[in-house]
C-alpha cells in the first residue's frame, strides 16, 4: 500500500501523506453558500505549500445499460 495520497488539479499534482486529514469543505467554508456539485460531495480541503487545495472524491463511472440480445 502506498504511503502517499495524490491530488491532481488543472495546474499541478500534489503529493500528501496517506494519513493527511483534510477538512470537510462545509466546515472549511462555514457560512458560505457552496455550489450544488460541491455540497454533500465529500470534498475536503487540504493544506499544501501552495495554499489550500479542494479535493473531491473520484467518481465511479456508471456502466451504460446495454440491451441484451
Amino acid at each position: 500500500m502506498s504511503n502517499t495520497r495524490v491530488i491532481v488539479t488543472k495546474h499541478r499534482t500534489y503529493k500528501l501523506a496517506a494519513d493527511a486529514q483534510g477538512v470537510p469543505v462545509e466546515k472549511y467554508f462555514a457560512g458560505v453558500t457552496l455550489p450544488e456539485p460541491i455540497k454533500g460531495s465529500g470534498a475536503k480541503v487540504y493544506e499544501t505549500a501552495d495554499g489550500p487545495v479542494l479535493a473531491m472524491p473520484r467518481r465511479r463511472k456508471r456502466r451504460s445499460a446495454e440491451p441484451v440480445i
